[in-house]
């Protein structure tokens, strides 16, 4: 037992893709020692290092799902050991946990990662004491994450005090609080509308009837007015605690270069590789101006095969930056150097910088290289800048979009339109929050991950991949138009060299990019280790391609792959499973990429089949996506999965594409067995679990 006076010590374990369950442990860190607890933190890959499970009784887990539902990449030995075979099913009888995930419902397998560990604990032995919370990054994850942190204190209380042997001191009020928020974070999760991308909160009756007030008003609502229907609201606003950032200018100091380069969300060596062509593969009146990138990377040790993807470590736009810094007042201060150091607070006697900072560099630096200055910002961090906010309602908006009573204004105005920080020192001109309070807020800034989109048998010196340069309009409370952060960034850097393809160019034009001048660019690159979006070695296997848009980029590795194995082979008496591809486009004549190639395919064979969708041609009767011709096919397409073992490759857009695939799987599963969905459903799980189901999307 805890003696008099000393904090009750809980386990806290991480596992983060791109910081979010990072930045929540931190949250839960800080706010365990106000609620009388001590947590002891660790990232999953410290397993045996920091911590041992199996001699832990009290854990609390935060942890997100990447991929195609996998493990964050520093989770992966944690979770290989936890899946041994050979583990009694007692192994973890003595451990007590609580269960946080993270995860985006436009992804078939959401929250995949944290639904297997809770899976698993269990078939251990391990129990739960307090009910699991899946937040959704589709919706907010504030959603439930809020009224999940908020019951975990007394869930946590109850815990500790009865291993105590101590039940009797739980008061009435903490068993309420624990019952409440577990079903605030159910009842929450129920009623999001994943389409409209609304939400209802249903923290206590006074709130609920509040939201309900709230929507009456939203036809006169706006991100910078404050909310009537929320006047008289005493608000449920998020903790607040100073910066303990600080920034020290000395002009004396040395930036380090080689730290000034480095990037620490690398997952593996990086190498700068120059730009040689880029094509630009749809027509001038396309909805989208889409790229195909061309990069030397001869002389490398870059190996790579078709399915695999790679990340691109970019920056952020440099005129926003400075109209950013100069909103900040400190525009003049942007190429001096600054040593960075966090103080110590009450809560935490010592406390680490952020992983993508430096403790010397440049505000210009931490700006275009090392923060996202592009972030959805959180409800913490609005209200973070509610207090440095001079202008009465301007400060009152802030605290309502930071509130549990404004969580519909907030899913509206910041979250749906993708409102980022410059947006909101334009909207509300009397909030001046120094420097070091942006810093310690932003998330690091991500690198940008891309598909190979050819095969290093038909030239290993070359590295393609293929995009769509990203343009956001200045609309829906945006107040400046901007384009994708490393899109845009790749589409200026290689204006000189761009060339159009033939049939889009009015110049009689070689349709092929070779001999392109050199660009002057590089980009800095590493390969994503995580990755079983192969073709598989035994080339007897048929493949079911379905790719949509730049979705087909990997599949032209896998195609190019194939041609030059059966010409290698040709003579022989190798044969080659079937291959099927189901390619979308909006229109025939402006944005079906790589046209000639895949035709080419069809008729000397590598492709069985080509099976290709416009979703806007000029005949609307004849509208389709790949789903529909799917369908169209659904006999052929079911012969191949349940009678020849193919293998099904899904590259593209989450969002709608990919869910919509998945039904259409299923659809022909069911129809094909003359099933129930249900055990269709089980069917199509199989396959994605035996790896016969693989997806790239994002």
């Amino acid at each position: 037992m805890s003696s008099e006076g000393e904090l009750q010590r809980f386990l806290l374990l991480y596992a983060s893709q791109t910081g979010q369950a990072e930045a929540i442990s931190e949250e839960l860190e800080l706010a365990s020692a106000e609620n009388g607890f001590r947590a002891e933190r660790h990232c999953l890959s410290l397993t045996d290092k920091r911590f041992s499970i199996e001699d832990e009784t009290c854990v609390v887990f935060v942890v997100s799902t990447t991929g195609d539902g996998e493990p964050p990449e520093k989770a992966h030995k944690f979770f290989k050991r936890l899946k041994k075979t050979t583990l009694r099913r007692d192994h973890l009888k003595n451990l007590h946990y609580a269960l946080l995930g993270l995860g985006d419902s436009n992804y078939n397998q959401f929250c995949n990662c944290a639904r297997t560990l809770d899976k698993r604990l269990q078939e251990l032995g391990a129990s739960r004491f307090y009910d699991c919370g899946f937040a959704d990054d589709a919706v907010g994850l504030e959603t439930v994450v809020e009224p999940w942190m908020e019951g975990l204190w007394p869930a946590l209380r109850e815990e500790l005090t009865s291993s105590d042997r101590n039940e009797d001191k739980i008061s009435n009020s903490d068993r309420d609080t624990i019952k409440q928020n577990i079903y605030d974070v159910f009842s929450a999760i129920s009623k999001i509308d994943l389409d409209q991308k609304t939400i209802s909160e249903s923290v206590c009756d006074d709130d609920r009837l509040q939201n309900e007030k709230s929507k009456e008003a939203h036809t006169e609502a706006n991100l910078t007015d404050p909310n009537e229907s929320l006047f008289s609201v005493q608000l449920n606003l998020p903790s607040f605690s100073p910066s303990l950032l600080t920034i020290n200018f000395d002009a004396a100091l040395n930036v380090d270069e080689e730290q000034r380069t480095r990037h620490v969300l690398a997952s593996t060596e990086t190498f700068d590789i120059p730009i040689v062509s880029a094509c630009i593969m749809t027509s001038k009146d396309a909805v989208k101006k889409t790229l195909e990138i061309s990069a030397d990377i001869s002389g490398l040790e870059f190996k790579f095969e078709p399915g695999d993807s790679f990340g691109v470590i970019c920056r952020n736009d440099i005129q926003e930056v400075d109209r950013i810094l100069e909103r900040l007042n400190s525009l003049s201060q942007k190429n001096c150097p600054c040593r960075l150091s966090m103080k110590s607070s009450d809560v935490l006697k010592t406390k680490e910088l952020p992983k993508n900072i430096p403790p010397v560099s440049t505000l210009y630096d931490l700006f275009v290289r090392r923060c996202d200055i592009r972030s959805l910002p959180k409800k913490k961090f609005l209200r973070v800048l509610s207090e440095h906010t001079l202008d009465s309602k301007q400060r009152r908006r802030l605290e309502e979009l930071s509130s549990r009573q404004g969580a519909d204004d907030y899913i509206r105005f910041i979250l749906n339109p993708g409102i980022s920080l410059l947006d909101l020192l334009i909207a509300f001109p009397s909030c001046s929050p120094p420097v070091e309070c942006i810093l310690e807020n932003l998330p690091a800034l991500q690198p940008r991950f891309y598909s190979v989109a050819n095969s290093p048998l038909v030239d290993s010196s070359r590295l393609k991949f293929v995009f769509n340069v990203v343009e956001i309009p200045e609309s829906d409370g945006r107040f400046y138009s901007r384009g994708g952060v490393c899109t845009k960034l790749l589409d200026n850097s290689t204006k000189t060299i761009q060339q159009t393809i033939a049939r889009y160019d009015d110049k009689d034009a070689d349709s092929t990019i070779k001999n392109i001048s050199r660009s002057d660019y590089c980009i800095r690159i590493f390969m994503r280790k995580t990755n079983s979006f192969h073709l598989p070695a035994d080339i007897l296997i048929p493949l079911i391609l379905i790719g949509p848009g730049t979705g087909l980029a990997p599949f032209i590795g896998f195609l190019e792959h194939r041609e030059f194995q059966k010409k290698e082979t040709e003579g022989s008496n190798n044969g080659f499973g079937d291959i099927l591809l189901f390619y979308g486009c909006r229109h025939k004549d402006k944005d079906y990429l790589y046209k000639e190639k895949l035709e080419a395919m069809k008729s000397t064979g590598v492709l069985s089949e080509l099976f290709v969708s416009f979703s806007q041609p000029d005949d609307l009767t004849l509208r389709e996506h790949v789903q529909d011709s799917l369908k169209r096919n659904e006999s052929r397409v079911f012969d191949l999965i349940h009678n020849k073992g193919a293998m099904i490759f899904v590259c593209g857009d989450a969002k709608g594409m990919a869910n919509e695939v998945h039904k259409t799987i299923v659809h022909v599963i069911k129809n094909g067995l003359e099933c129930s969905e249900d055990k269709a459903t089980t069917y199509v799980n199989s396959l994605q679990d035996s790896r016969r189901y693989l997806q790239d999307i994002w």
